[in-house]
């Protein structure tokens, strides 16, 4: 497969470096959690500002969960296709066409998982404060994937 040479410094991103290096190898993924976060999350708020939970929120709950983080890989892939066709005469996408669709049946699988996991446990009703809090971040980062999923396919349905 061809990789994608990114037209960003790392640098630029809101997110911390060392949480992005070790979270993703991958230069694409890289160059698409930064489109994620500098164009895709400021166009999903109302108004962007600094405190913009498309970004602030599910960003770090994306480094933490596999399927939020695939859910807004395959976000940003879509819109860079989407940006990408419509401006250009040849209609051809710059992203591979298979890595919108990779990302989010990848994002739905593991979500599947997750939610199966997660009704499977017992502790879930624990009354440890640690747990309760693991708890509760596991259910944001299922409610988020869903969210952005949903997304994903209001605007681009296929």
């Amino acid at each position: 497969m061809q990789e994608i040479t990114p037209s960003f410094s790392l640098q630029m991103t809101t997110i911390p470096q060392p949480l992005l290096t070790l979270q993703l190898r991958n230069s694409d993924e890289r160059h698409l959690l930064h489109h994620y976060d500098r164009i895709v999350a400021s166009n999903m708020a109302w108004a962007d500002c600094h405190e913009n939970p498309w970004r602030h929120t599910i960003i770090p709950l994306a480094l933490e969960s596999p399927p939020l983080l695939n859910a807004i890989l395959a976000f940003a892939a879509k819109h860079i296709n989407a940006v990408s066709m419509s401006g250009s005469k040849e209609r051809t996408a710059i992203m591979p066409v298979s890595y919108p669709e990779r990302f989010q049946q990848k994002a739905v699988k593991l979500l599947a998982r997750e939610i199966q996991e997660f009704a499977a446990r017992k502790d879930f009703q624990a009354s440890s404060t640690t747990s309760q809090n693991i708890s509760r971040n596991r259910l944001n980062a299922i409610l988020a994937t869903m969210l952005v999923l949903c997304n994903v396919e209001t605007v681009w349905p296929g």
